[in-house]
């Protein structure tokens, strides 16, 4: 799949240099934001020069500017790259319909059909992108969050590391399963709507051969299965979830824990301390207990 999406994307090529390295520039700019906040925080707290405390305000103001300014035009480079791609992809596969027998393509119903290749054009450009993006930037952003806040407090940045294999182990166990789910929702969801476009379709038919209620019960029965489907996916999801969510917590109690330890101890400063919270909060440490909610 990942070949077969590259080769239309690849027509992009010199968009999709630009917007990896625009999503490069802006995750250093997310690296680099909490370091000078902490910054700022002991420098409040130890009463040095003002104005050295309000240069360094200022830098992180330009700083945020500068990411929301990159973080514009590189949506707006994901977006020309996405529509367009998905667009090729669809294109491809409606032309090659065009060569397929009536006969053939009658024994599909043509609301599904087109409903699903919309959906499946746009998905596998949609995971190709996040794929590649999440590796550069994601894997950049880990690698620096960890080293930094092991420079900072070793027994964190240790802990935090142990965490989060735990985490990359259980996500990649039950990863499969998370797709095939997902996957089964779609197609569910697809049938339902092409149920639905059948019956505003065939309104004419429907109302010659009164067929109101035969084709009322064949909807709810339509909508039932689809009901079933989403029930089931919550469900699963939700255990996913809540699984996620205690990970998630003793994270949250190791940083807080020993990260106050540290600081009672003198072992940290309260900028030091800072400077892990935004670093969990705001970069891929965070993002790896809740981008799995977003896979699929």
């Amino acid at each position: 799949m990942l070949n077969y999406c590259a080769r239309y994307i690849s027509v992009y090529r010199h968009k999709l240099a630009v917007y990896l390295s625009m999503s490069i520039v802006s995750t250093i700019i997310a690296i680099i934001i909490p370091i000078f906040c902490g910054q700022i925080i002991d420098l409040m707290t130890s009463n040095q020069d003002v104005y050295r405390f309000i240069k360094m305000g200022i830098l992180v103001l330009l700083l945020g500017f500068l990411n929301i300014l990159i973080g514009y035009w590189n949506y707006r480079f994901y977006i020309v790259i996405q529509t367009n791609t998905a667009e090729d992809i669809s294109e491809d596969i409606i032309h090659h319909l065009h060569k397929i027998s009536l006969n053939e393509l009658q024994k599909y119903d043509m609301g599904y059909l087109n409903e699903s290749i919309n959906n499946d054009s746009n998905s596998i450009v949609i995971f190709f992108l996040s794929l590649i993006v999440n590796a550069l930037s994601n894997g950049l952003m880990l690698l620096s969050s960890l080293l930094i806040l092991c420079t900072i407090s070793l027994k964190v940045g240790a802990v935090l590391f142990l965490l989060i294999c735990l985490y990359i182990i259980f996500f990649l166990g039950i990863r499969d399963k998370l797709l095939r789910e997902a996957e089964s929702y779609k197609d569910a969801r697809s049938v339902f709507f092409s149920a639905l476009l059948e019956q505003f379709g065939n309104i004419k038919f429907i109302k010659q051969q009164a067929l109101e209620d035969y084709y009322k019960s064949k909807l709810k029965q339509e909508f039932k299965i689809f009901f079933e489907k989403a029930l089931s996916v919550q469900q699963f999801f939700y255990r996913y979830s809540s699984a996620d969510d205690i990970l998630e917590i003793a994270v949250n109690f190791c940083i807080y824990v020993l990260g106050g330890i540290s600081v009672v101890k003198g072992n940290m400063t309260i900028g030091g301390f800072t400077i892990i919270l935004n670093f969990y909060k705001n970069t891929a440490l965070y993002n790896f207990f809740i981008i799995s909610r977003t896979y699929v």
